[in-house]
């Protein structure tokens, strides 16, 4: 009863409040027929997509292996004997003819995005076009720097498209999609609206974060193009898929060598533990991550931690900030500035903070 004030009335999306049905109820039962129904009709679509995508002749991808270890060697670490797996499952793919429909699954920081890379060199170096997708501004913004600096002593172009890339800049693009040289284009779902004819790869990465039917609208566009779906948690449909052998699956299971196992607490709220935490974080000379994911209170939480920490530097963050000053704010955190982020769930989306 001490908790009654928690509860709180639920509003639907237009503000309507939702009328509540018995399990007895016919209009329940009929209810779920109707979702029953629209399921079926979803799961007939993706199987059939498969069937046509497995005749599909895809194009036509040289891998040379000589170049593709030069690749590899630049990377400034050792592959995992996961990530030597997948790179050389991709390859296979590529080399059989088919277009590739593959699950990467891997945990945060095990290499995803490297394996990713291995996938796309030998693509935009048979003269074919690369997108890859990400659900946010911020993790687009961050695999683009990540690619321009891994692609760039290998002379491929890498290019941005989201909702914030300007009108010029977005012209550039299109117009090296449209005359088909290779590229490679990071970004976010402003990429569905393109049409390119020279595509051959599809890398989706945070798989789950992609509704099912903007995923098989890219199938749809690309039905000739290999597609690589990346992410931490797969959402069951795609892990059925792959134990249904619609979609080829591959998995990181093993961490980097220079990565430490982590630790996680669950405690009551105490401002005391609070103020321990990162006392002891910042006398290693660390930096927080305090997710709160509420935007309306969230300057208030910030004056919270500022009362048991008068110097803390605290950056806020959140979906509602440009894009253009995230990435900045996020640049100057990376390089210490800010002593705490202070984030709704916007950073759960494989963010990469050294």
């Amino acid at each position: 009863m001490e908790n009654l004030y928690l509860i709180d009335k639920y509003l639907g999306v237009s503000g309507s409040i939702p009328s509540l049905d018995k399990l007895g109820k016919t209009s329940f039962i009929k209810l779920k027929e109707k979702l029953k129904t629209k399921l079926l009709a979803i799961a007939s679509e993706i199987v059939i997509m498969a069937a046509k995508r497995s005749l599909v002749q895809a194009k036509k991808i040289t891998v040379d292996l000589n170049r593709q270890t030069d690749f590899i060697a630049s990377a400034g670490f050792i592959y995992t004997s996961d990530q030597d797996k997948a790179c050389y499952e991709i390859l296979q793919d590529f080399q059989s003819g088919k277009v590739m429909d593959r699950l990467l699954s891997g945990d945060v920081g095990f290499g995803k995005t490297e394996v990713a890379m291995n996938a796309i060199y030998p693509v935009v170096k048979s003269g074919f076009c690369a997108f890859l997708f990400a659900p946010t501004t911020l993790l687009s913004h961050q695999h683009y720097k990540t690619l321009k600096k891994r692609f760039d002593p290998f002379d491929i172009k890498v290019f941005k498209l989201d909702r914030f890339t300007s009108s010029a800049e977005k012209k550039q693009v299109l117009q090296n999609l449209k005359e088909n040289k290779a590229c490679v284009v990071v970004g976010t779902h402003a990429l569905l609206s393109v049409e390119c004819e020279n595509l051959a790869l599809v890398i989706i990465d945070e798989e789950h974060k992609f509704g099912v039917k903007q995923k098989e609208k890219l199938k749809e566009i690309t039905q000739n193009s290999h597609i690589l779906s990346m992410s931490a948690t797969p959402i069951p449909r795609s892990l059925n898929q792959a134990l249904s052998s619609i979609k080829s699956y591959s998995v990181l299971q093993t961490p980097p060598e220079d990565r430490m196992d982590v630790r996680t607490f669950v405690k009551e709220n105490d401002d005391a533990l609070l103020k321990e935490a990162i006392a002891r974080e910042l006398r290693r000379g660390g930096q927080i991550f305090y997710i709160h994911n509420h935007i309306a209170s969230i300057e208030q939480c910030k004056k919270h931690l500022l009362e048991l920490f008068s110097t803390l530097r605290i950056l806020i963050l959140h979906s509602k900030i440009d894009a253009k000053m995230q990435e900045e704010e996020m640049l100057k955190f990376e390089n210490k500035e800010y002593d705490l982020l202070l984030s709704t769930s916007i950073v759960e989306s494989g963010i990469d903070l050294p």
